[in-house]
C-alpha cells in the first residue's frame, strides 16, 4: 500500500496512519452523485472517485448507507462518519470538518420546457410560477423570483415532473441532479436550461477535522485525477458535468469487428451494424457520421470528448450507468456448441466442470464462463479460430453466440459438424448506446425503430449479413456464365410478352386491393404530391368532417382546402395561427416532417403527422385521439384534486402524473409503426406481392391490438393508484373464493392444482385485494413450465405485529436473480409478446395494490423450478 507521507513528500510517517482505518464514508441515494447498484453496493459518481482518490492516498475506506441526504449531512456534521465525498462545502460542516480542492463544479439554473424554451427567459419572464429550492439563489436569482411567484418543491423526480405536467412554468434546481432525475424518468428530452446560471457552487471532500492531515493526500490525488483524465471521465460517466447541447451531426464509432461493423479501404464502412443504424438515422431526420476508434476508446463507450454513439451495443446493468440506450433492436443467445454427436451429457453451464472449454476473447461468452469454478477455458481472438479449435478437438465445447457460430460455421462449410447442446444459457439485448445528453436523439429513434424492426429492409440487411452464404463460388460462376448467358437471351423474348400482360393485370389487382385496404385502416391517410395537389386520401380522412367527400378529391390544392376549413370555423386553432399552420403545407413546407395537434368543432381532436416520401409527395396521417385527451384532461382534474388532500412527494401522485406523459408517449409509437408500413406497401405497390408485403399487413393488425390492450392495462393500472380507498375487515378465504370461481375455466384448461391453508383478515379494500389475487394466480399459470403440470401453492406467512402476510408459489419458469428488481416496473417485460402475451403491468398493479394498503410485495425466484410472491398487509382490527 502507498503510504501517505510518501504522497506529501515527508520520509515520516504520516499522522494520517496513526488513525483507525478503514475510514467510513457516507452515502445516500443522491443521483447522480450516489446511487445503489444491481447488487445493492454504493455507486455514483462520489463512490467512485473516493476509490480513485483511497487508491491513490494509500488508504481503506467502507461505505455506510443514510435513509436520505438530510441524515448523511447530518452525520457528517456529527462526526458519526469520516469522509463525504460530493457534497458543497455547507456552512452546518464547517465546525467540525476541513474541505478538500473541488472535484466538480455544479450550477443552478433555470430549466422550462422545451417548446417554452424561446418565449420564456431569465431576462425577462414575469408573473410565472416558478419552482425554488431552499438555498439561497444570489442576486440574480432574487430579483428573477422578486418578478415571479415561488412555489416550494422539494428537489426529487417529483420537481421534474411538476414541471412537465404545467403545475409551473420553470423550474430552478442544481443541473446535474435535474438532468440526472430527468433522466431516471426517460423525460431528460422534454426540458431544457435557459439563460445563464444563477449561482454555482463546487463539489469537496468533506473530512472530520481530527482527521485534517488526510486533506494534503486527497488534494495531491484530485490533482492526480484531474491531469490524467479520471476525474473529468468520471463526470462525464455519471452526468455531474452536464453533456453540452447535441450536435447538428452526430459522430458514430466504428470498430473492426465483421459482419456488424466492417472498415474497408479508404475508411469506407459497412456492416449489419451500419446499414442499420444509417437506415434509422435516415429516417428519423438524424444526421451522422462515423469514425474509427480504438479498442480502449470503445470499451469506454460514448463521451463528449470522443464520440456520440455506438451501433447495436449489448444492454447492460454495467453500461446502463455509463451510458443511454435506444429501444432494443435485436436479442443474441448465447448457447453451448459440441462436436456433432458430441456432448449429450452436457445441459448447460454447470455440467461443463472439468471439460475444455472455448471462448472468444471479446465476447459476454467469456465473462459468463469466468464466473463458473471449475472450467478449463481456452480463448481465441476471432470466432473462426474458435470454430477451428473445436473442429480440431483442442476443445470439448465452445460457449458463443448463435449466430456467431452460425455464420463462422458456413464459411468453413461445417454446418454439419457442429451441434448446439442444451438450451441458451443466456440472452442479451442490443440497441444503440449513446452518450448522456442525447435525449432528443434517443427519442426520434425510438419512434422509427418498431416500424423499422417489422419492415423488409431490416430483413433484406438481415438476410445480406446473416443468411446462408451464397452456392455460387468464383470458379462455378465462370463454368455457367457463358451457357447461362445464350438461355437467358433465349427466355428473354418470350418473358417480356408475358411480363407485360402479367404486370398490367397485377397492377390492377393490386390497386384495387390497396385501396380497399388503406380504407380499414383505423388512421386518417392524405397522399399531397411535391406541389401540393391531393393524389389520394382514404375513407377515414374524408370522414373526419362533414364535407370531407367533397372537398378532399384528386387533384385539388390540399392547402385551400385545410384554409377553407380555418375560416369557416370548421378546423380550431388554440396554440398556433393560421399563417404557420398553412406554412407547413406550401410545397417547401412539405419537405419536412413535422406533427400537429387540432381539434374540428365536432369536437374531435387530432394528431397530424407529415412523412416526406421524396419525389412521390408527402403523406400527411391523421390519428383520432380524442379519448385519449379526455383521459388526460379527467387525469389532470384528478391530480389537481389530489394535490388538495395529500403532500406533493406522495409517490402515488408521482406515478400518475407521469402516466398522463406516458400514455400519449406510448401512442406514438403505432402511428409510426402504421406509417412505415403503409410507407412500405406505397413503395411496393407497382411490383409483385410478396410474402414481405402479407407479413408486414399482418404486423399492422398486431400492433393495433397491443396498442389497444397497453391502453386498457394502463387505465387499470392508474385505477390501482391513490389513497382514498374504502376499506373494511375482510377475510382472505372468502376472497380467495371468489377469484378461484372467476378463473375456474383458466385452472382447468391448464391443468393446474391450488393447494392452500386458512389466510388471515386483512383491513383493506376488497376489490383491490380481488386484483392482487387474481394477478398472481394469473401469472402463475401464464408462466408455467411446458414439462410439468402447474403446482400453485397460497399459505399464510409469519408477520411482524399488527400486519399479516401470505405467499402464492409456482413450479413455473422462474426467472434468473438478476431480474426480480425490474418486475414490479410498469411496461417491465421479461419475455417477448411472441411467447407470453401482456403488458407488464400486472406486478405494477400488486406492488400499487401493496403500496394502497402500506404494505409490500416481495419475490425469490430460480430460473427452471419456480417463483415465490409474498404480500404483507396491514392486519384486521382484532
Amino acid at each position: 500500500m502507498i503510504i501517505l507521507s510518501a504522497l506529501i513528500g515527508s520520509n515520516t510517517p504520516s499522522h494520517a496512519q496513526e488513525h483507525a482505518q478503514p475510514f467510513v464514508v457516507g452515502w445516500a441515494e443522491i443521483l447522480p452523485l450516489f446511487r445503489a447498484l444491481p447488487d445493492e453496493a454504493p455507486g455514483g459518481f462520489g463512490v467512485q472517485v473516493m476509490e480513485e482518490i483511497a487508491a491513490k492516498a494509500g488508504f481503506e475506506i467502507t461505505f455506510k448507507k443514510f435513509e436520505s441526504a438530510e441524515q448523511l449531512i447530518r452525520a457528517q456534521a456529527a462526526g458519526d462518519i469520516d469522509i463525504l465525498p460530493a457534497i458543497a462545502a455547507l456552512p452546518l460542516l464547517e465546525d467540525n470538518n476541513v474541505f478538500s480542492a473541488p472535484i466538480a463544479t455544479t450550477h443552478i439554473r433555470v430549466f422550462v420546457r422545451v417548446e417554452d424554451a424561446e418565449e420564456l427567459h431569465p431576462a425577462t419572464m414575469s408573473g410565472k410560477l416558478i419552482a425554488v429550492p431552499s438555498i439561497p439563489l444570489g442576486p440574480t436569482g432574487e430579483f428573477l423570483i422578486g418578478r415571479n411567484t415561488a412555489v416550494q418543491v422539494p428537489v426529487s423526480t417529483l420537481s421534474v415532473m411538476e414541471l412537465l405536467r404545467g403545475t409551473v412554468d420553470a423550474l430552478i434546481a442544481s443541473d446535474s441532479v435535474t438532468i440526472a432525475d430527468a433522466h431516471s424518468l426517460r423525460v431528460d428530452h422534454r426540458l431544457v436550461a435557459v439563460g445563464e446560471p444563477l449561482v454555482s457552487f463546487d463539489r469537496v471532500v468533506t473530512v472530520r477535522s481530527e482527521l485534517s492531515d488526510l486533506v494534503a493526500p486527497i488534494n495531491q490525488a484530485i490533482s492526480e485525477l484531474e491531469t490524467t483524465g479520471v476525474l473529468e471521465e468520471l463526470r462525464n460517466q455519471n452526468q455531474v458535468s452536464v453533456a453540452p447541447p447535441e450536435p447538428e451531426v452526430l459522430r458514430a464509432g466504428i470498430i473492426h469487428n465483421p459482419p456488424y461493423t466492417i472498415i474497408g479501404a479508404n475508411q469506407r464502412f459497412s456492416g449489419f451494424s451500419v446499414e442499420t443504424l444509417q437506415n434509422l438515422a435516415s429516417a428519423a431526420g438524424i444526421d451522422i457520421r462515423f469514425i474509427e476508434i480504438d479498442e480502449e476508446a470503445y470499451a469506454q463507450g460514448p463521451s463528449p470528448s470522443r464520440y456520440d454513439l455506438l451501433a447495436y451495443q449489448p444492454i447492460s446493468s454495467d453500461a446502463e450507468l455509463r451510458m443511454d440506450f435506444t429501444a432494443p433492436l435485436d436479442r443474441s443467445a448465447y448457447a453451448v456448441f459440441t462436436r456433432q454427436g458430441k456432448g449429450t451429457e452436457i445441459t448447460g453451464l454447470e455440467s461443463l466442470t472439468g471439460l475444455r472449454i472455448g471462448i472468444e476473447a471479446a465476447s459476454i461468452a467469456k465473462q459468463l464462463a469466468e464466473q463458473q469454478n471449475n472450467l478449463v477455458l481456452r480463448v481465441y481472438e476471432t470466432s473462426g479460430a474458435l470454430l477451428n479449435g473445436l473442429l480440431d478437438g483442442d476443445v470439448d465445447a465452445i460457449l458463443a453466440p448463435r449466430h456467431t457460430v452460425s455464420l463462422a460455421a458456413a464459411a468453413l462449410g461445417a454446418e454439419d459438424q457442429v451441434q448446439e447442446v442444451g438450451t441458451p444459457f443466456h440472452t442479451i439485448d442490443k440497441a444503440i448506446a449513446l452518450r448522456f445528453g442525447l435525449g432528443q436523439t434517443r427519442e426520434r429513434l425510438n419512434a422509427v425503430i418498431p416500424g423499422y424492426l417489422a419492415s423488409s429492409t431490416n430483413s433484406r440487411i438481415r438476410e445480406k449479413y446473416f443468411g446462408t452464404p451464397s452456392f455460387w463460388t468464383t470458379e462455378r460462376i465462370e463454368f455457367f456464365r457463358n451457357s447461362l448467358i445464350l438461355c437467358v437471351f433465349a427466355a428473354i423474348g418470350a418473358a417480356i410478352a408475358w411480363a407485360r400482360w402479367r404486370r398490367k393485370k397485377e397492377t390492377q389487382e393490386r390497386r384495387r386491393f390497396a385501396s380497399q385496404l388503406i380504407d380499414q385502416i383505423p388512421l386518417g391517410m392524405i397522399l399531397v404530391s411535391p406541389q401540393g395537389s391531393i393524389e389520394f386520401a382514404n375513407r377515414f380522412a374524408k370522414e373526419m368532417t362533414a364535407d370531407g367527400h367533397s372537398q378532399l378529391v384528386k387533384g385539388r390544392n390540399f392547402r385551400s382546402v385545410v384554409a377553407q376549413l380555418i375560416d369557416d370555423g370548421t378546423m380550431l386553432l388554440r396554440t398556433t395561427d393560421k399563417a404557420t399552420v398553412l406554412a407547413h403545407l406550401t410545397p417547401e413546407g412539405l419537405r419536412d416532417a413535422h406533427t400537429n395537434e387540432f381539434q374540428l368543432t365536432n369536437s374531435k381532436t387530432y394528431v397530424r403527422n407529415a412523412i416526406p416520401l421524396g419525389a412521390d409527395g408527402t403523406l400527411l396521417t391523421y390519428l383520432d385521439v380524442t379519448d385519449d385527451r379526455l383521459r388526460l384532461e379527467e387525469i389532470e382534474n384528478l391530480n389537481s384534486q389530489l394535490l388538495q388532500q395529500i403532500t406533493l412527494s406522495n409517490a402515488a401522485n408521482e406515478e400518475l402524473r407521469a402516466f398522463a406523459y406516458a400514455t400519449s408517449h406510448d401512442l406514438k409509437a403505432p402511428t409510426n409503426t402504421i406509417a412505415l408500413l403503409v410507407n412500405e406497401f406505397n413503395n411496393s405497390v407497382a411490383s409483385k406481392m410478396t410474402e414481405d408485403e402479407i407479413e408486414l399487413l399482418e404486423d399492422l393488425t398486431a400492433t393495433n391490438k397491443r396498442m389497444a390492450q397497453l391502453i386498457d392495462d394502463v387505465l387499470e393500472y392508474t385505477n390501482s393508484i391513490g389513497s382514498e380507498i374504502q376499506r373494511t375487515d375482510i377475510d382472505l378465504n372468502d376472497v380467495l373464493s371468489e377469484v378461484l370461481d372467476d378463473m375456474k375455466a383458466d385452472i382447468e384448461d391448464s391443468g393446474a392444482q391450488l393447494t392452500f391453508s386458512t389466510l388471515p383478515a386483512v383491513y383493506a379494500n376488497r376489490g383491490q385485494i380481488r386484483q392482487l389475487l387474481q394477478n398472481l394466480i394469473g401469472n402463475a399459470i401464464k408462466f408455467r413450465s411446458e414439462d410439468r403440470s402447474p403446482l400453485i401453492e397460497i399459505h399464510s406467512e409469519p408477520a411482524t405485529r399488527k400486519c399479516v402476510a401470505f405467499s402464492v408459489s409456482d413450479n413455473g419458469i422462474g426467472m434468473p436473480s438478476d431480474f426480480v428488481d425490474r418486475i414490479f416496473t410498469p411496461f417491465s417485460r421479461l419475455h417477448g409478446h411472441q411467447d407470453y402475451e401482456g403488458s407488464g403491468l400486472g406486478l405494477a398493479i400488486c406492488q400499487r395494490v401493496a403500496v394502497n394498503h402500506e404494505g409490500s410485495i416481495r419475490v425469490t425466484s430460480t430460473e427452471g423450478v419456480g417463483s415465490r410472491f409474498t404480500v404483507t398487509l396491514r392486519g384486521a382490527a382484532e
